[in-house]
């Protein structure tokens, strides 16, 4: 290996470096020994604390399943010894959800055990064992361990680097399989409410189903903690799927409210006022108004036959399918006694369902399931004009100073209605502006949402129409609309936003209340100019038991309507709940205006398709009237 003419002194110095080459391997073999029981031990560490992050989540879950199974067993106690058979149940309930919370702890208490101990084995080996090799080292043995540092480093990062490519192309499959699965959903769910329009079974079923899907994912299971109890996914899933496959069939003929497809006679006829010899069960029926229930009844009938029992109109109430829309007088119903709303006008044009509204003094504006919004002339009663293009129903419509919004799945479409029915803007839930109507040349409806965005729920303008507020996922986007320029979000809700309200309260300053599926009604305090996120400055406590449906303000009084069929009134200056009206209607409940007074209601509880008004008499007592 040497060379056999080396002197003394240089054969010496040879032999001292193949000494220092060995001692330097032998270090470096230490060290990275060392190097790898650290990595296992904070991977160890990294597992515990995941773990123990599980079980702090799974414990929280059960306390507020255990909190609200206690509330309810606090409600049977106070209606009375009736409620006593559903007593033990839920005692036993309580008491699994106890031992279940009791198991969680000590498992809690053992992870933070096994944490402490690794932490403090990791303090006495560390610092010993690296030091003193580093302490040791001479120069060419600290080149040695250099070099093989950045040969290890090189490695690591090359296989870490590898990893990420490989986590990169399965999140893509993922995200693609994501896509896809929900355009699937999104595709049988519209298929299923296109027949649901004929079926109100089937109707009621899909919106039950829905419910239940929602408040599974929010509470985390149903109310049952007990496995013996509770029925199993498969099978809830088989009955659900064999109910649909049951309404769905086309097991009897029936007489259908619309029809999709016309016949030969009525395009031959189209222009006339009469075609011979055409089925009448086949024409759409006219519209008819709600009769009015004796007021011993205090609850709503919510079955299909009962809720769908109308009086007959004149002949000359309908209108033409296919012409301008106009609002016809309602002729007045013989009662004896006067009621509390009656409706006087009904605006006839939409196709389908109307889904919302929002008004002027001399305009009306209606969105449906049509895709169009219509806009009419309250003094003439006549449709002005019917902007259409949109890519499915039209969820929401505002109108401010020349411009009407109106939304549709994840756009915002702004049309200036001074000389025709022109979009000039269409804006997105992810904050993207496009020019003009870049969505009109699709003529077929559309049930996908594009990848980024997110369902509009709702929109609001602000008092001085500056600036517009719209509902989309977990959170608010924030429109300029001096400039069309997405300014900011309002975060913090768990669930989608379902509702808002806007308000003004000085000093440049807006007033935002928004309700969400996941229970809690938020306040934000939003000055002009604000830029990015914002969070809430309040949130109202007690939550409701379901997602918020509606909110309404009236002076400093809010009054926020829920799935859970209830309503609550509370207090916007001290933040406090002022009344609390559980059960209040059999429906979800859905506010529509105010007296000035802010003593009573107007409200909307929706059943199968249809809407049906109530009345509610101060609140407190919450008579129902049945208009």
């Amino acid at each position: 290996m040497y060379s056999s003419s080396s002197t003394g002194p240089y054969g010496s110095r040879r032999t001292v470096g193949v000494y220092s080459t060995r001692i330097a391997r032998n270090k470096w073999q230490s060290l990275e020994r060392r190097i790898c029981d650290v990595i296992m031990q904070r991977m160890t560490i990294s597992n515990m604390e995941a773990d123990m992050n599980r079980l702090l989540k799974q414990r929280e879950e059960l306390t507020k399943r255990k909190e609200k199974v206690i509330r309810k067993r606090d409600r049977l106690v106070r209606e009375g010894p009736e409620a006593e058979k559903a007593m033990p149940p839920i005692n036993e309930e309580v008491d699994a959800l106890t031992a279940n919370i009791d198991y969680i702890n000590d498992s809690i208490a053992d992870c933070q055990a096994n944490i402490m101990q690794m932490e403090e084995t990791k303090e006495e080996g560390d610092t010993v064992d690296v030091s003193a090799v580093i302490g040791s080292c001479t120069l060419a043995e600290a080149r040695f361990l250099l070099d093989h540092f950045m040969s290890m480093a090189i490695n690591k990062g090359l296989q870490a680097a590898q990893k990420e490519s490989q986590v990169k192309v399965m999140e893509g499959r993922l995200k693609q399989t994501e896509i896809t699965s929900a355009t699937q959903n999104q595709l049988l769910f519209h298929m299923l409410k296109e027949k649901a329009e004929f079926n109100p079974e089937l109707d009621a079923l899909l919106g039950n189903a829905l419910q239940g899907k929602c408040a599974a994912q929010l509470e985390n299971g149903d109310d049952s903690s007990s496995d013996e109890s509770a029925q199993s996914p498969s099978a809830e899933g088989t009955t659900f799927a064999s109910d649909l496959m049951k309404l769905c069939g086309e097991t009897k003929t029936r007489n259908k409210a619309r029809r999709r497809t016309t016949t030969q006679m009525e395009l031959l006829y189209a222009n006339s006022d009469s075609a011979p010899d055409a089925p009448t069960a086949d024409f759409s029926s006219p519209m008819l108004p709600l009769a009015e229930t004796p007021d011993g009844g205090g609850d709503m009938d919510t079955s299909g036959s009962s809720v769908r029992d109308y009086t007959a109109l004149s002949p000359g109430f309908s209108s033409k399918m296919g012409s301008m829309g106009v609002i016809n007088p309602v002729p007045s119903t013989k009662s004896g006694r006067s009621a509390t709303l009656q409706c006087v006008h009904v605006a006839e044009g939409h196709s389908k369902a109307v889904l919302c509204v929002d008004c002027t003094d001399d305009l009306l504006f209606t969105g449906s399931k049509d895709r169009t919004c219509k806009v009419w002339n309250l003094v003439t009663g006549q449709e002005i004009m019917s902007l259409a293009g949109h890519p499915n129903n039209v969820v929401s419509v505002r109108y401010c100073s020349s411009l009407v919004f109106t939304v549709s799945t994840s756009y915002i479409k702004v049309w200036d209605i001074r000389d025709s029915a022109k979009c000039i803007r269409t804006l997105t839930s992810s904050g993207q502006v496009n020019v003009g109507d870049v969505y009109a040349a699709n003529t077929s409806r559309t049930v996908t949402i594009p990848a980024g965005e997110n369902q509009i729920n709702q929109i609001a303008l602000n008092p001085n129409g500056t600036v517009l507020y719209a509902a989309a996922g977990n959170s608010v986007r924030v429109w300029d609309l001096r400039r069309f320029a997405s300014t900011g979000k309002l975060t913090g809700h768990l669930g989608p936003v379902m509702c808002l309200t806007v308000d003004h309260t000085g000093g440049n300053q807006d007033l935002v209340i928004t309700g969400s599926k996941d229970h809690y009604i938020k306040v934000f305090d939003v000055t002009e100019g604000s830029l990015g996120s914002i969070g809430p400055t309040h949130n109202f406590e007690p939550p409701h038991y379901d997602g918020i449906e509606s909110l309404v303000v009236q002076g400093d009084i809010l009054f926020s309507g829920s799935r859970d069929n209830g309503i609550k009134k509370w207090d916007l200056d001290r933040k406090d709940l002022l009344q609390d009206t559980s059960q209040a209607l059999n429906a979800r409940t859905c506010f529509e205006s105010l007296e000035p007074d802010a003593r009573r209601a107007v409200c909307c509880a929706r059943g199968y398709e249809e809407v049906i008004p109530l009345a509610l008499s101060p609140f407190g007592q919450l008579p129902l009237a049945l208009m």
